[in-house]
């Protein structure tokens, strides 16, 4: 009977187990033995720690890959169902690495192939259109400074207290931080006793590095609110 010995199986010649049966128990190149397959009478090499246990194979090569089972497979996606932009019209009758296709129409028009992966993750929101959307909204760049990213009105992650870009609460002080870099120098740095004068500070430094800054801002402020109800859909 298989045991261990020293951390090592040892097993005996003639041994039967569910799928193999021991034809040698003696070690080739220290990790295999020779056995026979239960299924088929094939006689191969296998792992001696792969013989008996919660790890043992099913079987030679062949006759194993009628008892692998895999993950469950989860439901095909109906038609009408939504990721970002694009809304699932049919199946397709193939498959991109190894995973469901779904012919897809886009918000905007275009129709597009996406892999279920992709749609059930919410890898993939849009055909492409997003990614300009995007592109327009925040990367106009003159001079190599994007200024619409810098005039955005957005929630700031490190500053919920005010949810304005550049002007941060001090609790300490119970004043408003006006804190601004560009090129990476700081250009700004100062406090204010109320919110409408941090406001009004923020501005005329803006204006002083270049007066398109305020532009773009009043110009984008309805496109980044639409752009986020959308998000939430």
């Amino acid at each position: 009977m298989a045991k261990k010995v020293k951390g090592t199986w040892v097993f005996k010649k003639g041994e039967r187990f569910e799928h193999l049966t021991v034809v040698d128990p003696k070690r080739i190149d220290k990790l295999y033995i020779l056995v026979r397959c239960n299924h088929c009478g094939k006689e191969f090499k296998a792992l001696a720690r792969r013989i008996k246990g919660k790890q043992a194979i099913k079987g030679c090569p062949d006759c194993s890959k009628n008892f692998i089972t895999g993950r469950t497979k989860t439901p095909d996606l109906k038609p009408g169902y939504r990721s970002g932009k694009l809304v699932v019209v049919e199946k397709l009758d193939k498959k991109k690495y190894d995973d469901r296709v779904y012919k897809c129409k886009c918000d905007c028009g275009n129709y597009t192939e996406v892999k279920h992966y992709n749609l059930k993750t919410k890898r993939i929101l849009s055909c492409g259109c997003l990614t300009e959307e995007n592109r327009e909204l925040y990367v106009e760049a003159r001079n190599g400074i994007a200024y619409k990213t810098l005039s955005q009105k957005r929630s700031n992650k490190n500053n919920k207290s005010t949810g304005i870009k550049n002007i941060y609460f001090v609790k300490s002080r119970n004043e408003y931080l006006v804190r601004v870099t560009f090129k990476k120098k700081l250009i700004a740095n100062k406090y204010f006793g109320n919110l409408v004068d941090a406001k009004r500070y923020k501005n005329e430094v803006f204006n002083k590095i270049n007066p398109e800054i305020n532009k773009a801002s009043e110009r984008t402020e309805k496109e980044l609110e639409d752009k986020r109800k959308r998000d939430r859909k």
